[in-house]
């Protein structure tokens, strides 16, 4: 039985994939987020500081720690990012598969306009409604049944 799994989160901001996959057990989780995740030199806190020009550096660095957890053959990676757009996750798909990963695709899609506001009260990184609001619109379907777990957007 393959024990290494890739599990790539999908949905908007807000619907609930990382606080998902803070409680996944043993797992190495990637975020382009964490690229602008700075420490604040007066309360040595960690603040997110999103810098929109800085956004592909962002994704190529997230990707990268991605294929390291993979030469590492750590047995649970999860991608979490917003995936919209198949372009935006297929990579991840297609490494993982390559090496021997199965890959289980998480979604968290808003089907209802109460969703959508969920979504846009809960983000943490003061993402604009109206963004949040096209991610609900745009959001493509393009993954296998077989592969798929559907997660409800709640309180």
């Amino acid at each position: 039985m393959n024990t290494k799994q890739v599990t790539i989160l999908r949905g908007p901001s807000g619907s609930g994939k990382s606080t998902y996959a803070k409680n996944l057990d043993d797992v190495r989780i990637v975020s382009a987020d964490d690229f602008f995740m700075k420490r604040n030199p007066e309360t040595n806190a960690l603040e997110y500081q999103f810098d929109p020009t800085k956004l592909a550096r962002a994704h190529n660095d997230c990707f990268r720690r991605f294929l390291i957890h993979l030469q590492q053959e750590v047995k649970h990676v999860v991608v979490d990012n917003t995936n919209i757009h198949a372009w935006e996750y297929d990579n991840y798909r297609e490494v993982a598969a390559m090496m021997g990963y199965r890959v289980e695709i998480v979604i968290f899609q808003p089907t209802t306009l109460k969703e959508i506001k969920l979504c846009i009260r809960r983000t943490t990184h003061r993402v604009p409604a109206e963004i949040i609001m096209r991610m609900g619109l745009e959001f493509e379907i393009h993954d296998t049944p077989a592969e798929v777990t559907h997660m409800p957007i709640s309180d």
